[in-house]
């Protein structure tokens, strides 16, 4: 359901949870979930009471590099970032997907989704290679210092985190999001989630681990400037 308070648009949903949340997406939309007992006013008066923070982390969202900046969905002729390279979008393109002369063709109709599982599946098959190849050149400085080796890749769209890994089982999870990230920020997300491999939390002694991994860690992950997410206060 769409509404709108204080000026903010966003997209309500009631769910089984015990509390209003407030979410604003990497492209800047905001969604809303409430428990069933929570009318649509008390939601709307929690947005209006949160609308400046949203726009001030709205604002530092603007402030992203540009490759970070990915739209909900892509018109014909917008530029389209990958492996941190600008390219003009040509969508309804006639024949295969094509990367030719600073122009990516797409046989996909305009509007395109920025979550269509088609896009999705390109960038999968775009950033699996790559990130393998970047993965294969860390582990030996992994096993340096861990006895542990990365398990099985996963790839997926999220929206919220660029990977996860589970340090028991060693599998890795990444976003296909990364696809749109230049080569060295990529690297640095592969390095963050194999140093959860020998420390599975965010201490001193993972950043530690990640700077053994990629002695300029703090430069890669500095490159991510993550999604602001607000966190907004329930109303009393």
């Amino acid at each position: 359901m769409k509404r709108c308070a204080g000026g903010i648009e966003y997209e309500l949903t009631r769910k089984a949870v015990k509390k209003l949340n407030l979410r604003l997406r990497p492209d800047g939309s905001v969604t809303v979930s409430i428990p069933k007992r929570v009318t649509l006013a008390e939601a709307d008066r929690f947005v209006e009471q949160n609308a400046d923070r949203i726009r001030q982390a709205r604002q530092r969202l603007d402030c992203r590099p540009e490759y970070l900046q990915i739209p909900a969905e892509y018109q014909d002729g917008d530029r389209f970032w990958l492996f941190g390279v600008p390219y003009r979008l040509r969508l309804g393109a006639t024949g295969e997907i094509t990367l030719r002369d600073g122009e990516l063709s797409l046989p996909f109709p305009a509007p395109l989704s920025s979550r269509d599982p088609r896009l999705t599946r390109w960038l999968n098959r775009q950033l699996e290679p790559v990130l393998r190849e970047m993965i294969a050149g860390l582990v030996p400085r992994l096993t340096e210092f861990c006895p542990h080796r990365p398990g099985e890749l996963r790839l997926r769209l999220m929206t919220s985190r660029w990977g996860s890994c589970n340090p028991r089982t060693g599998e890795l999870h990444f976003s296909t999001r990364l696809a749109h990230l230049p080569p060295e920020a990529i690297e640095g997300v592969a390095a963050h989630e194999l140093a959860h491999l020998a420390v599975p939390n965010h201490s001193a002694a993972f950043y530690a681990a990640t700077e053994r991994l990629l002695p300029d860690y703090p430069r890669r992950q500095a490159m991510l400037r993550p999604p602001v997410h607000p966190t907004p206060k329930e109303p009393a």
